[in-house]
């Protein structure tokens, strides 16, 4: 499809989008009311004074229309979290969001974050975790 084809498939349906918030939007509700209209009208009104931004990825080329990259950056971490059951400490915690950064960034940036020289032991040990991390996203474990 064509940016010039999704534009105009997409049109209708912002079209539409806004009609709805602007209906939600101009729901009496009461000022004590806490029904889920309540929450529904004023989350509506919000989303109205961003209208315009929810439809950035149509009209701006080079932005993805998906979050697909978002996803797949954090599918090692969340499976990790799935099959491990988490962490059980802050400490674990913080060690676990370090160790699944270094699958993320170059072997000689992950040995300087660490406090690590640029030794080749060193960025080997680094290279090996990588390389269970990404084992063990592929494998789906």
């Amino acid at each position: 499809m064509s940016r010039s084809q999704f534009v105009a498939a997409v049109e209708p349906l912002r079209v539409g989008f806004k009609t709805a918030l602007e209906v939600a939007a101009a729901l009496p509700i009461g000022k004590n009311e806490k029904s889920p209209l309540a929450k529904t009208v004023p989350t509506a009104r919000k989303l109205l004074k961003v209208e315009a931004a929810l439809w950035t990825f149509v009209y701006v080329p080079g932005i993805e229309p998906t979050n697909n990259a978002a996803e797949q950056a954090l599918r090692t971490a969340v499976i990790w979290r799935r099959t491990s059951f988490g962490s059980q400490s802050q400490g674990g915690s913080e060690f676990v969001a370090r160790i699944l950064t270094l699958g993320d960034i170059p072997e000689s940036t992950a040995a300087k974050s660490l406090g690590l020289s640029n030794r080749s032991d060193e960025c080997q040990a680094i290279g090996l975790v990588r390389s269970i991390l990404i084992t063990r996203d592929a494998h789906g474990h």
